[in-house]
């Protein structure tokens, strides 16, 4: 499956962001996450291409399913 790297590293502007966005459930202050480690030690992906068979990759919850078994396996 192909798939991109959507974020690796963050920084703790960015991490706040994605707190205050409610897109994360760590402040990157009081709790530092995976990401904001140098190296990072996590990282998104999704799934490519952004569109299959005229659907969107955010709204096809079985090809990040499916992704994430395969980063698992």
């Amino acid at each position: 499956m192909d798939f991109s790297v959507i974020e690796g590293h963050r920084s703790i502007a960015r991490q706040q962001e994605l707190y205050r966005d409610g897109k994360s459930q760590i402040d990157g202050i009081i709790q530092r996450g995976r990401h904001n480690l140098i190296p990072a030690e996590a990282v998104d992906l999704l799934p490519y291409p952004a569109t299959l068979n005229g659907v969107n990759v955010w709204a096809d919850r079985q090809r990040f399913c499916v992704l994430a078994g395969l980063m698992y396996a």
